[in-house]
C-alpha cells in the first residue's frame, strides 16, 4: 500500500543505470512506469499499476523472450494436437 515504492525503486535504478528512457503516468496517483533502454535491446521497467500499488521490478531480454514465447506456443500446439489424438480415440 506504499504509493511512493515505486519512485524508491526507480531512484535505486536510476543510481545504477543513469536516467530512465521513458516515464509515464503519475507517481502520487495512478499507474506510473519508468524505463530503461540499452542498446542490445534489453529493457529494464519499473512500475506500478492502480489500485494494487504492488511495484514490479522488470528486466527484458528481447531474444531469450522471443525464444521462450516460440517455446510456449510449440508446446501448446503439442499439448493441442495430444487432446485431439485422444479425442479421436475416445470414437
Amino acid at each position: 500500500m506504499d504509493t511512493g515504492l515505486v519512485t524508491q525503486v526507480a531512484t535505486m535504478v536510476t543510481h545504477k543505470y543513469g536516467r530512465a528512457s521513458t516515464r509515464s503516468g503519475n507517481e502520487g496517483l495512478g499507474p506510473v512506469t519508468y524505463t530503461w533502454k540499452f542498446p542490445q535491446g534489453m529493457t529494464v521497467s519499473v512500475s506500478r499499476g492502480w489500485l494494487d500499488t504492488t511495484t514490479y521490478l522488470t528486466f527484458t531480454d528481447p531474444v531469450a523472450h522471443a525464444e521462450m514465447r516460440a517455446e510456449q506456443e510449440a508446446d501448446k500446439r503439442a499439448a493441442e494436437r495430444e487432446r485431439a489424438k485422444a479425442q479421436t480415440r475416445a470414437f
